[in-house]
């Protein structure tokens, strides 16, 4: 569905008889579909918070094959609460416990709307 959705029919992740000729031997996934976990998770996963990624980094380290398991890890590097910034580190490993990618983030928390006043008469 990615690559339905993205354009990129590039023959690595689509042809596997193609991809059986290439150093990896077998197709693999579009390596910016697995950055796209980091910034799903980052977007989504992050309660109440609805940051805004303005910088975002990827090193692709090694192939992900389609039916590989990935587990993304991510810490908070710094912290700069004056511009409501954080700077995020990340890894993505495969089953085999292989590093298949690494990230940088930065995230920048809008800051909240102003509360609604309900105290006032309706006429």
């Amino acid at each position: 569905m990615y690559v339905g959705a993205t354009g990129d029919f590039s023959p690595i992740h689509v042809d596997e008889r193609y991809s059986r000729t290439t150093k990896f031997g077998h197709r693999i996934a579009p390596g910016i579909m697995v950055a796209g976990m980091i910034t799903a998770v980052l977007g989504n996963d992050l309660v109440g918070c609805e940051p805004i990624s303005v910088a975002d980094e990827f090193q692709f380290k090694a192939p992900v094959y389609y039916g590989d398991t990935i587990t993304a890890e991510m810490r908070i590097v710094e912290k700069i609460p004056e511009k409501r910034v954080l700077k995020l580190e990340a890894t993505c490993t495969n089953q085999d416990n292989v590093l298949v990618l690494t990230a940088k983030a930065v995230m920048v928390f809008p800051k909240p709307a102003p509360a609604e006043d309900t105290s006032a008469a309706k006429g």
